[in-house]
């Protein structure tokens, strides 16, 4: 269990991903995704998202999970795990690198 001082630490980070998400419903955006293979063959999603917030242009890492494999299917079905786990139905454009 965390103490208070570490979930006061720990709760801002929440509040970011909450902000973004809520700025994401209300936004046309892109999300580029990319694999990366760490190390033992472990390897990790990552995903960004870019848009456009008072003319300016935001580029915003918006999770990193954990893959089984590096199959495209794989990854586009992590994808929609973060969204349904986020209760999110934005609609979006995936780019991979």
């Amino acid at each position: 269990m965390l103490g208070p001082d570490a979930c006061a630490m720990v709760k801002p980070i929440c509040d970011m991903e909450e902000m973004l998400l809520d700025m994401l419903k209300n936004t046309e955006f892109v999300m580029l995704i990319d694999e990366s293979t760490v190390r033992d063959n472990e390897a990790l999603l990552l995903a960004y998202v870019c848009f456009i917030n008072q003319n300016e242009e935001v580029v915003e890492e918006l999770f990193t999970r954990n893959l089984t494999n590096t199959k495209g299917s794989s990854m586009h079905k992590r994808v929609e795990e973060f969204f349904q786990e986020k209760h999110s139905s934005n609609k979006y454009t995936c780019l991979c690198s």
